[in-house]
């Protein structure tokens, strides 16, 4: 995922902004790694714009919080910035009661 982001931002057209990059770090129903290993490729994307958001696709709806709060702070550190979260992909795979705590969890991460 990382060198696929990494040849958006090289192939990105000068002028054009680019609002954001979604990084799914999960996988439906695989939670995102806890390993902090996992993340260390970020780092190679601190360099990119600042002004272009980063999506971390970490929050899921089995995984405790303090997991996902875990991880965030982690790819925050690598990035050397805050940044927004996400799914990893669309809820509408999911319960609408999945849908809901998966929408709880990203408003509590996003407000720690």
């Amino acid at each position: 995922m990382v060198s696929m982001v990494e040849s958006l931002l090289r192939a990105w057209p000068r002028g054009r902004p680019l609002e954001y990059v979604h990084v799914p770090l999960a996988a439906g129903d695989q939670p995102p790694p806890v390993e902090p290993g996992f993340y260390r490729a970020l780092e190679s994307l601190a360099a990119s714009p600042p002004d272009t958001r980063f999506a971390a696709g970490l929050v899921h709806e089995v995984q405790e919080p303090d997991d996902q709060r875990k991880i965030l702070h982690a790819v925050e550190r690598l990035l050397s910035r805050t940044v927004d979260v996400s799914p990893a992909c669309g809820l509408g795979r999911r319960s609408p009661q999945d849908a809901r705590l998966v929408l709880e969890r990203a408003v509590a991460l996003a407000e720690s």
